[in-house]
């Protein structure tokens, strides 16, 4: 299945439910294909992301997800799981233009590494491979420059 168009979006929900409904009520009510980044997903008792349509899929690498990939698309959506963690999701869709790769991360300023190291493996991954690479991100960047009080590296 090669896709002619893709909306793309992002959107960190706080882990609220409410959050999640409108999105899916404003996205499934419309035509055509999507892929939306999620990050600080709401989760169930399973610690798994919850209140998405069955018939929209859903990736996420490990158990209490911060980031994830939510698509229309139930064929054609190719997920790298050996590439993906609970703060980093990849996968890969075919285009009439060639392969891209669609990342959703989240980045945790408190973890000390600055930049994902599944990140890294991802962007060589796709470099080796000449495969276009979308990335959404929630990168916690503080900084006066955009109004807040507090900066960080």
């Amino acid at each position: 299945m090669s896709v002619t168009s893709i909306r793309c979006g992002h959107v960190n929900v706080h882990h609220s439910g409410t959050s999640v409904a409108t999105l899916v009520q404003r996205l499934v009510d419309e035509k055509g294909i999507f892929i939306y980044s999620i990050v600080e997903p709401y989760l169930g008792k399973k610690s798994t992301p919850v209140g998405f349509p069955k018939s929209t899929p859903v990736h996420y690498g490990a158990e209490h997800p911060r980031a994830a990939l939510w698509t229309s698309l139930r064929q054609g959506f190719f997920p790298l799981a050996d590439l993906s963690d609970r703060d980093v999701v990849a996968g890969i869709v075919e285009t009439k233009q060639g392969k891209t790769c669609f990342v959703s991360a989240y980045f945790d300023v408190l973890d000390g590494e600055v930049i994902p190291e599944k990140l890294v493996k991802v962007v060589d991954y796709c470099a080796q491979r000449s495969i276009r690479l979308i990335m959404n991100a929630d990168l916690n960047a503080h900084s006066p420059l955009w109004g807040c009080e507090d900066a960080n590296p």
